[in-house]
């Protein structure tokens, strides 16, 4: 044991004056992104840096003013939200008249129908007492006209039987009278019924308009309803569209400009690192003072892990985690110049596979390398644990 950390400490002094060389190439870089992009442009790398800078700044705003936004057509909900109810109530009111409107229509209706039965009803009397006169009157035409009482006189055998003819013309010419006194009289009666008839007709239609009124008057409040909750839900979908293509541009922005810190660092010679409390150097430090700990065997991710102490997610392999790495764009396969900080990756026999943070100088602290403590380790000997991967920058986005 005192050997083994003898030679680490023998090693951490060449480590840690590789570190400060590198720290005075680019001094800014090492306390993160903000001194990177306080240097003034010497480069064409600079400038795009601090170009996308000022971008993120600038999509940082809109997302805010989005987000404002988003917030100023929710505080509109409540006023929308009454207009809404108050519509519907409309809407409800409408409906009940309406119900009553219809209501009247049909007993208007009844009353036509029933009326229309009285008519008909009055119209077959005058028809049966006309086909009487007309009887009558075909009865008074064979028997004479004006002359039947002196035809009859003179028909006559005798007074007695004039008597007994005259009587019964006489008869018949009452009844002739009856008759046209009776169709008179119900002439009469039939055309009052004619009248309450279009009476009722014009109040059921009076009724009817009234109702449609009414319907017309529940679809309007519907539909005010309707709009009003449809206008307050665009207004909203706007806005969270808007915010939405703010926050992506914003996410693109991110990227690139991460993307630039990363290579800018890897110029460097110092890592980037993304979702992480701590940054390359801290990191690297952390694991310097983890040598010799005895914790953290076959855990070699949560070494890593611990040593950046992410705030962004974790995932369950060492291979994971390079494949995370690489898809955003930050791993380097089989790149043998690794940044200080970077996480280097072994295809090893376990499963997970093998991650250890290089340190500068050709070496590398890993878990494992010394008797199964965490020690420092060259990555030609690594070398021989698996296949050489790659190199990422700590990527927990």
């Amino acid at each position: 044991m005192r050997s083994s950390l003898f030679r680490s400490r023998f090693v951490l002094g060449s480590i840690c004056a590789t570190m400060m060389c590198t720290a005075g190439l680019n001094g800014a870089i090492a306390s993160g992104a903000e001194g990177a992009s306080a240097q003034a442009p010497s480069s064409s790398l600079d400038k795009k840096l601090a170009s996308t800078k000022d971008q993120l700044a600038a999509a940082s705003l809109a997302v805010t003013r989005a987000n404002a936004a988003v917030d100023a057509a929710t505080a509109q909900m409540p006023a929308a939200q009454a207009k809404v109810d108050a519509a519907l109530a409309a809407s409800a009111a409408a409906e009940r008249q309406q119900e009553v409107a219809k209501a009247a229509v049909a007993a208007a209706q009844a009353a036509v129908a029933a009326q229309k039965h009285q008519v008909d009803l009055q119209q077959a009397e005058i028809d049966k007492l006309a086909l009487q006169v007309a009887g009558l009157a075909r009865q008074s035409y064979i028997g004479g006209g004006e002359n039947q009482e002196l035809e009859i006189l003179l028909q006559s055998q005798n007074p007695s039987q004039f008597a007994t003819q005259m009587q019964a013309v006489r008869r018949t010419s009452h009844a002739n009278s009856v008759a046209y006194d009776q169709m008179t009289a119900a002439k009469l009666v039939l055309t009052e019924k004619l009248s309450e008839l279009q009476r009722l007709k014009d109040l059921a239609s009076q009724q009817q308009s009234v109702a449609d009124s009414k319907a017309q008057d529940a679809e309007n409040a519907k539909n005010s309803a309707a709009a009003a909750e449809q206008s307050v839900r665009d207004l909203i979908a706007s806005r969270q569209s808007s915010l939405a293509a703010a926050a992506a541009n914003k996410s693109q922005i991110a990227a690139a400009y991460r993307k630039l810190l990363a290579e800018q660092r890897r110029i460097a010679g110092v890592s980037v690192n993304i979702g992480t409390q701590r940054n390359a150097q801290q990191a690297v430090k952390w694991a310097m003072d983890e040598i010799g700990a005895g914790g953290y065997s076959n855990l070699c991710l949560k070494f890593v892990d611990d040593a950046y102490n992410p705030t962004g997610s974790r995932v369950g392999t060492a291979i994971g985690q390079w494949y995370r790495a690489k898809e955003h764009g930050y791993g380097h396969p089989k790149d043998r110049n690794p940044p200080i900080g970077a996480q280097i990756f072994y295809w090893t026999g376990n499963p997970a596979r093998h991650i250890a943070i290089y340190v500068g100088d050709g070496l590398a602290v890993s878990t494992d390398a010394d008797n199964g403590r965490v020690g420092l380790i060259k990555m030609t000997e690594l070398d021989g644990w698996g296949d050489y991967v790659g190199w990422a920058s700590a990527y927990y986005g």
